[in-house]
């Protein structure tokens, strides 16, 4: 995503288990129960890499884990910034 700009995220649990969508760094986070599907929108201010993981006890433990990237906006990356 890029800082600053608006960005809508789909989520969808295919699984029989629920599931939830955590970035503790940006107070984000989403529960989905069996077989739901959530979205919500999300504005980013800085740029960086932000932990993501599935707060269900030992999702994460076993792999559920990512990395939610965000690039500087245009005129801060011509910057330098």
């Amino acid at each position: 995503v890029t800082a600053g700009e608006e960005t809508t995220i789909q989520l969808v649990n295919e699984d029989l288990y629920p599931h939830s969508f955590d970035v503790d760094s940006l107070d984000l986070h989403v529960a989905l129960d069996p077989s739901a599907t959530a979205s919500f929108t999300l504005t980013a201010f800085e740029p960086g890499e932000y932990q993501l993981y599935c707060g269900i006890k030992g999702h994460a433990d076993a792999g559920m884990v990512g990395t939610l990237i965000v690039r500087p906006a245009p005129a801060e990356q011509a910057l330098g910034g």
